[in-house]
């Protein structure tokens, strides 16, 4: 299948319904952000002071492209727009919120961004796998993807095009698992969260990192879970907003990501490659906080990557 740049075929996926953002809480940029505004943890903090940051490591914030003029941002984002728009701002402030997340955790970290959704939230399936393939192909070694449908069975070009993406030298790809909740049967997963043999979809858990967010949808497919509830991150325009979504936990999850492929870099290891590589790491070595019914479960998937337990691996160098 051949992939073409600009398409509109159809709205297919959205961003997250129910994505929670929060306009009565917005910062200027001369106002310092309360503390704990992006979930930094003092282990994580330390991770940053040691030159652990995620320097090496190519991040594609796949969604409705990035405020490059925010100061808290690269002044120049390369993208590429899939959306048939003419221009690449950020007329939502979706990805600039997450692209300020992923930049929070991995300071250190270049992005790239596919406009794979329009200004109203929405983007087509040729775009979005187009734009997955494209992020690849430009070196990004993580794409992260804050979108959604309503679910149902694999779509084989989807699948084809996270194929593509991992030919192309992806390490991994993340996306949010949906806001829709659980009942605590089924699966309440929108696609692409659910593709679980070719990414890793995640939930979001509150402030407390220990309860899942209520909003959160789960069921088999889950992988993992990250902050994603009451996250302060960048606002176009300039200044700080207040959202809460798996929308959020997902460039979370994406940042951590990036501190490991650099570590491992930077020791001569190679970069893990696919869903299963990842998981298999993380549970392996036990990085995870084992969150839920005991072992893995549709509610937290295998946990928290705990931050904590990811810092003390990445400085004992014999466990890499």
């Amino acid at each position: 299948m051949e992939y073409i740049a600009v398409i509109n075929d159809e709205d297919r996926f959205h961003i997250p319904p129910d994505t929670f953002i929060d306009e009565s809480v917005v910062f200027p940029l001369s106002e310092e952000l309360p503390a704990g505004a992006w979930h930094i943890t003092p282990a994580l903090k330390e991770l940053h002071a040691r030159g652990i940051d995620g320097r090496t490591v190519k991040v594609a914030i796949n969604d409705t492209a990035g405020e490059a003029n925010h100061p808290f941002l690269p002044k120049q984002i390369a993208g590429k727009i899939f959306t048939g728009e003419s221009s690449p701002r950020d007329g939502n402030g979706h990805g600039t919120h997450c692209m300020g997340i992923s930049k929070a955790v991995a300071p250190g970290i270049s992005l790239i961004c596919a406009k794979v959704l329009s200004n109203g939230g929405s983007g087509s399936t040729t775009g979005i796998n187009a734009g997955r393939v494209w992020a690849a192909e430009q070196g990004a070694d993580i794409i992260s993807e804050s979108l959604g449908d309503g679910g149902g069975p694999p779509i084989q070009n989807d699948l084809t095009a996270y194929d593509r993406a991992y030919a192309a030298g992806a390490s991994i790809c993340v996306a949010a698992l949906g806001n829709a909740g659980y009942n605590g049967s089924g699966s309440t997963i929108g696609r692409p969260g659910s593709y679980s043999n070719h990414n890793h979809g995640i939930a979001s858990i509150t402030s407390d990192w220990r309860t899942i967010s209520g909003f959160s949808s789960g069921g088999p497919q889950a992988r993992f879970a990250s902050p994603g509830s009451g996250i302060i991150s960048c606002r176009p325009g300039g200044g700080w907003v207040l959202m809460s979504g798996t929308s959020m936990a997902t460039p979370w999850q994406a940042g951590l990501y990036a501190l490991i492929i650099q570590q491992r870099r930077q020791m001569g290891k190679p970069d893990l490659k696919g869903a299963k590589a990842w998981a298999d790491f993380f549970v392996a070595n036990n990085l995870t906080v084992d969150l839920g019914s005991p072992g893995w479960d549709p509610r937290y998937g295998n946990g928290l990557v705990d931050s904590q337990k990811v810092f003390k691996y990445l400085l004992d160098n014999t466990r890499i």
